[in-house]
């Protein structure tokens, strides 16, 4: 098949929807298929810039997050199109993000005369909440701007807890009314779109991936435990991942351990601050990381502690731990259906007090510990993304035979 992407990530940045898209693009590359994507970067616009990767020009002075952003006029879907053009016919287009980009991915496909499908990553109500100031003044314009640039005004239906989540709630689930097919890697964040009134039937649970590369270029770790015990903790350095009720956490631990963190993000200079201020000279923060070392990093160290509660549907950080056979602690019961038996511990709760009283009664049982390192590196070839790929395949032709009726 001929199959064309749209993201609005940089291909080459850090994050969990990045890895995603990346593995997705180059498995079903490996198995075939011609992939085209397209995506904002910092690179000259409308050049080559990875295999079959182009960039799309972007705004200079605004960069939320530091990722660049797609510039609507010099990227207008009219350029677009022609660019795409050049590449011969496709058979689908699959958007990644529902951001500025996604806003095109409609007219996009109509033009080309092919189906969309749609891949909803994450929850950008809670991700707005934490990251954004006046968080339901902002997402009012947003979901105005994109009704406006849509021709779609969606109400999403069930209860939000605030002005943001509805407002977000309202730009995701015009994504999906847009899309022929609506893939979405968790069945738990299934759940909530078919509770803001997105139809069961159009909606497909098909898990991330990682590429099978990188499991088989690891070999097995040794299950030999450091002492003190060492802790990794791999994210973006900001409030919907609580790094700092981590750090909080840490500081309550009631016996010795090393702690290395990786990552970037607003609340580094803030993590920094916690550190000197509380005299943890036990702990590391190592800021950015490359993708391609995490699994790594991961093997050099005991346990993987993922703090995020509420917001994430199905980590991509907790799959490459996994990949590399170190157990998982984490917050969130909802991300326990990713987990595979045996390898993962759950917080009694998600505070500071809760995650240390769990961490300490963890690490205190080296048998457990040890028995779980087992475990996870039996149990992590269901997370090949060769698997998820032979899914999406399905999906794409069941969405071009429909389409053609």
């Amino acid at each position: 098949m001929n199959i064309l992407f749209l993201t609005d990530f940089d291909h080459s940045t850090t994050g969990g929807t990045q890895t995603s898209v990346n593995a997705q693009f180059n498995e079903l590359t490996r198995q075939g298929h011609t992939v085209i994507m397209l995506c904002p970067s910092d690179e000259a616009p409308w050049q080559e810039i990875g295999h079959n990767i182009y960039s799309l020009p972007t705004l200079r002075l605004f960069k939320p997050g530091g990722y660049a952003v797609i510039d609507p006029v010099r990227a207008s879907v009219r350029r677009i199109i022609k660019f795409i053009q050049t590449f011969g016919v496709f058979d689908i287009v699959h958007s990644h993000t529902d951001g500025q980009f996604a806003q095109r991915a409609r007219t996009v496909a109509d033009r080309l005369d092919v189906p969309l499908v749609q891949t909803m990553h994450g929850k950008d109500d809670v991700f707005f909440e934490n990251s954004i100031r006046f968080s339901g003044l902002a997402s009012s314009m947003l979901r105005a701007a994109d009704a406006i640039a849509t021709h779609r005004w969606v109400t999403p239906q069930g209860k939000h807890s605030s002005l943001t989540a509805k407002n977000l709630w309202a730009v995701m689930a015009n994504r999906c009314a847009a899309a022929d097919a609506v893939t979405v890697p968790s069945q738990h964040f299934t759940d909530l779109f078919i509770a803001n009134g997105v139809p069961s039937e159009k909606l497909h649970v098909i898990s991330n991936g990682l590429a099978d590369a990188v499991f088989d270029e690891l070999s097995q770790p040794s299950t030999t435990l450091h002492s003190p015990l060492s802790l990794i903790w791999a994210s973006r350095l900001s409030p919907e991942k609580r790094p700092l009720e981590f750090l909080a956490a840490v500081r309550q631990l009631s016996i010795p351990v090393e702690v290395h963190m990786y990552g970037d993000g607003p609340l580094v200079d803030t993590a920094r601050q916690f550190l000197k201020k509380h005299e943890l000279p036990n702990v590391t923060i190592h800021g950015r990381y490359q993708q391609k070392d995490i699994t790594n990093l991961m093997q050099q160290h005991d346990l993987f502690v993922h703090t995020s509660y509420g917001f994430d549907n199905q980590p991509m950080v907790i799959m490459e731990a996994i990949a590399a056979g170190t157990p998982v602690f984490y917050c969130d019961p909802n991300l326990e259906e990713m987990m595979p038996q045996g390898v993962s511990v759950l917080s009694a709760d998600p505070s500071s007090e809760g995650i240390a009283q769990t961490l300490t009664k963890t690490l205190s049982d080296t048998e457990k510990l040890r028995a779980m390192r087992e475990a996870v590196w039996q149990g992590r070839d269901a997370l090949r993304q060769s698997h998820q790929t032979k899914e999406m395949i399905t999906l794409y032709e069941s969405c071009a035979i429909e389409y053609a009726r």
